[in-house]
């Protein structure tokens, strides 16, 4: 007998980990028995571990089993599956759990009765059950550099790059609203269709971030960095801080009306216009004598002349020109040009494209503003706040 034991050891194995039959025909039949095999039999058959599932309508559930000594095993099942399966050792551990929850809809997925030893016969008990929590609401990330801050609700999402980045799982038929909580320093962020009613699928929407040129004059009471003022009639007031009539506190830029005949101009530092279909947009607020008085936006293309905004091609999209300044003897020095004169009525928001021309170029802004000479309005002046160059 020990002569036959003999002749199935090899050099390398360990009798301390096996065990041994020998047969009647003098072969001899051997099996692991340490810890590290978990006592499975090397010529053991294979076992299934069958479970089912209940509740799966997403895509993307990978369940996983970590069976002791063996690499983790992954199955990825598919949408609306009821069973999965895994093939294990006999006398195998096993560790069934959720790898990859489900998504489109978003699902959490449980796993019950998913520990064991197999023991000689399949594993049919291991249940899996998910729950949905809703539909993916996503912000897709167009041309961030920086730091976005993006809010549906109560719920706040800091986005730090381009792609897709998803709020909390949105059940059907509630309603969202996604909006921007804090723009990046330097760009201008917009949303495409960022309200409604979430219904049976996923929602992504679409942020564009631009490069843009951001003054409220609200660092300093001075003017400015870049900023100039040039005054082309100097006779009368000149633009100046104002924390008396601010579109948003402390600052804005200001020129008073006054009985004199004066023209007088804010202007930008020089803009880069790296795009086309660039944009402005500011606040502005007004009191004028009705067709008299008032104020045009002026523009300067690569050191050209300043030049009405119009003319140079740009398009007013709100809050346009209100009138015409009278000219003749004694008018002011924009007579005869479409201008914003009368009373705006408080603050309104002007938007305008900026010409084709400046695609490419840089640009100077200018508020030019004249009075005519004779009286004016009580508290008659323009303000301006809030200057934005989608760029």
């Amino acid at each position: 007998m020990r002569a036959q034991i003999a002749r199935c050891l090899t050099p390398a194995a360990s009798v301390a980990a096996m065990a041994f039959t020998v047969l009647a025909s003098g072969a001899c039949s051997m099996s692991w028995d340490d810890a590290s095999t978990g006592g499975a039999s090397l010529n053991a058959p294979a076992r299934r571990i069958h479970g089912t599932i209940s509740g799966l309508a997403g895509m993307g559930l990978v369940l996983t089993d970590t069976s002791t000594g063996d690499p983790a095993t992954d199955v990825s099942v598919a949408q609306d599956a009821t069973s999965f399966d895994f093939a294990v050792d006999n006398g195998a551990t096993y560790a069934i759990s959720v790898k990859a929850n489900p998504h489109s809809p978003v699902q959490s997925c449980v796993v019950a009765n998913g520990m064991g030893r197999v023991m000689d016969q399949d594993v049919t008990n291991v249940v899996v059950v998910c729950t949905t929590l809703g539909f993916l609401l996503g912000a897709d990330v167009h041309g961030l550099v920086g730091s976005l801050v993006l809010a549906n609700a109560a719920q706040t999402l800091l986005v730090q790059s381009d792609g897709l980045h998803t709020f909390d799982p949105v059940p059907p038929g509630t309603a969202y609203a996604i909006s921007v909580v804090t723009q990046p320093l330097t760009q201008r962020c917009t949303l495409g269709m960022a309200s409604g009613v979430m219904t049976s699928a996923d929602v992504a929407v679409r942020v564009q971030c631009l490069d843009s040129f951001l003054e409220g004059f609200d660092q300093s009471a001075n003017l400015p960095s870049g900023w100039s003022i040039t005054p082309l009639v100097p006779t009368g007031q000149p633009w100046h801080m104002s924390n008396a009539s601010a579109y948003s506190a402390p600052n804005c830029a200001r020129v008073d009306g006054t009985g004199n005949s004066f023209d007088t101009a804010l202007v930008t530092p020089l803009i880069s216009i790296v795009r086309a279909g660039a944009q402005l947009r500011f606040h502005h607020a007004y009191e004028t004598e009705q067709g008299y008085d008032g104020g045009v936006l002026e523009i300067q293309i690569d050191n050209g002349k300043f030049q009405d905004i119009t003319a140079a091609g740009g398009t007013f999209m709100s809050a346009g020109y209100t009138g015409t300044i009278a000219g003749g003897i004694g008018a002011s020095s924009l007579g005869g040009r479409n201008a914003w004169t009368g009373s705006s009525g408080g603050y309104v928001t002007t938007a305008i494209n900026l010409p084709p021309a400046a695609t490419g170029k840089t640009i100077a802004l200018r508020w030019r503003w004249a009075n005519d000479g004779t009286n004016t309005v009580p508290n008659g002046g323009w303000s301006v706040d809030n200057v934005v160059v989608d760029r």
